[in-house]
């Protein structure tokens, strides 16, 4: 999972769900200033089809909850 705004998104993480509250959001992306929307890769993709909403990155440094 990854946080990055519309003007830099990822080849790897393909599918965007937006952050609670975005764009008010403390989800900012990791290359810029501007509030990020969380970005799956296909196994998080999946996850998310089936409901969850708390994501973690691969770090483990923090979380954030997809609207």
């Amino acid at each position: 999972m990854l946080v990055r705004c519309e003007d830099h998104l990822s080849e790897k993480y393909h599918h965007s769900v937006t952050p609670i509250g975005y764009p008010n959001t403390a989800a900012i992306c990791g290359r810029c200033h501007k509030a990020g929307k969380i970005l799956l890769n296909e196994a998080e993709w999946q996850a998310y089809q089936t409901g969850q909403r708390i994501f973690s990155f691969n770090t483990y440094v923090m979380k954030v909850c997809a609207g």
